[in-house]
């Protein structure tokens, strides 16, 4: 008997010991890291993330694991094509890297150890920098991976454990270097379209990946404060400054880097309580239905003579149109007008203009069964496109009258029929008919 005891004792212990090694392997088997990276200018999407850098740039990002476990360790192979280590990683979060005994980091081998940590968000290991070469040029393959990676730590029952984790590579692509401009001529600039409370200013490219930066002033020797910051100027485009006063002069420069345009100067419109406000008198010329232009937005513009035309049929519903547009260029941007009346009356509906590759524009809030009409110019172009004319749809209660439903009150309405069913069951159904026979619902 004592002999079976035993026998029973044991065996109990050992299918409790298999179990719990089933579980902890079970939970192991389970849990599977992800390698990440984050840093300025770096985007991640799945295991991949992308960067985009000039010749001789130096990229820095920072190495993490996401994994829903304690992490003690993280051992991961890296390479490097068309890039070189620049400095010894920092370990971060009181991680440390292995070194060899001569006290280099081992060879494409990360090994980073720490006391514990568990953040299923992410848990930082070490920042690394990389350099990327000087002839590095568009088309170019540059890259770092880090792979073969195993994260290693103690689980909730203080048993070891190894994790499978999933790499992350960074491809690093072209992107042509900065270059700032000595000087900002006057015909790489233009006041564009005036209302009573905002300026546009147009602008030419005035350099690769430049950014700029428009001051504003209330007299030419006064103080000039930044208005707009980061003003991507590496292609043609325009700015607004809003919130100004009517009928003010303004005084404005445009600055990158240490080039800056002359002063030169803007005057919004007079007060308008109309609304949309048509664009500001110049020369007396008259575009067409009342659309005027100041000659200075049309000076030196490479868009002064193209002409926008329309392109395809405009899709409505009672109270939106959509319009679409070729405007003959790529970049740049249009102005939209609108009005009621073919052939005047026309009003600026998009004061800080639309990108030109958008190519459509749907306008909101119209009235049901209404004709308008648009014309569409480029910001700084002086042609006007042909005429787009559009009805919006007629309202749903206008539809349904014109179907011929009569009221029971004459008012075009239709008039429900109440119709009573008896069922099988012994229940009566009230149902509401029209006057089409269409059911309208159950009573």
């Amino acid at each position: 008997m004592i002999i079976m005891k035993n026998i029973k004792t044991y065996s109990l212990l050992l299918i409790g010991f298999l179990m719990t090694v089933f579980m902890i392997s079970a939970n192991a088997a389970d849990t599977t890291g992800n390698l990440y990276v984050t840093g300025t200018g770096i985007t991640q999407s799945g295991q991949t993330a992308t960067i985009a850098a000039s010749p001789g740039d130096t990229i820095t990002l920072t190495l993490g694991v996401k994994i829903s476990a304690r992490v003690n360790s993280v051992n991961t192979k890296w390479t490097l094509t068309n890039l070189t280590l620049s400095g010894e990683p920092t370990a971060k979060n009181g991680y440390q890297f292995e070194y060899t005994e001569g006290n280099t980091l081992l060879p494409r081998l990360v090994f980073v150890k720490s006391n514990g940590v568990t953040n299923a968000n992410g848990v930082e290991l070490g920042t690394f920098s990389f350099k990327v070469p000087t002839n590095f040029k568009s088309g170019d393959t540059a890259k770092v991976v880090f792979d073969d990676a195993v994260t290693k730590g103690y689980d909730s029952n203080e048993q070891w454990q190894e994790y499978p984790t999933n790499g992350v590579t960074l491809n690093v692509t072209y992107k042509a270097p900065q270059t700032t401009p000595t000087t900002i001529s006057s015909d790489m600039y233009s006041v564009g379209t005036t209302t009573a409370d905002s300026v546009t200013i147009n602008y030419k490219k005035i350099g690769n990946n430049a950014t700029c930066t428009l001051q504003r002033s209330t007299s030419a020797t006064g103080t000039f404060t930044a208005v707009k910051n980061n003003i991507d100027c590496s292609k043609a485009d325009s700015v607004t400054d809003t919130g100004l006063t009517a009928n003010t002069t303004y005084y404005y420069k445009l600055v990158s880097g240490t080039a800056s345009s002359e002063v030169f100067t803007a005057k919004t419109a007079e007060s308008n309580s109309g609304g949309a406000q048509p664009v500001a008198n110049v020369d007396g010329t008259d575009l067409g239905g009342g659309i005027i232009i100041p000659a200075t937005e049309v000076e030196n513009s490479a868009y002064a003579n193209i002409t926008p035309k329309s392109a395809g049929d405009p899709a409505v519903t009672n109270t939106t149109a959509t319009i679409k547009f070729d405007p003959g260029v790529t970049e740049g941007k249009v102005y939209i007008y609108r009005s009621t009346n073919k052939d005047s009356g026309y009003t600026l509906i998009t004061p800080d203009g639309i990108d030109a590759s958008k190519k459509e524009f749907t306008d909101t809030g119209l009235t049901a069964g209404t004709t308008y009409y648009y014309r569409i110019r480029l910001v700084g172009g002086k042609n006007l496109s042909d005429v787009i004319t559009v009805t919006t749809a007629a309202a749903e209660a206008d539809k349904e009258n014109k179907n011929g439903n009569v009221s029971a009150n004459g008012t075009g309405a239709a008039a429900p029929i109440a119709v009573i069913a008896l069922l099988g069951t012994g229940f009566i159904v009230l149902r509401k008919y029209n006057s089409k026979n269409k059911l309208f619902n159950r009573i």
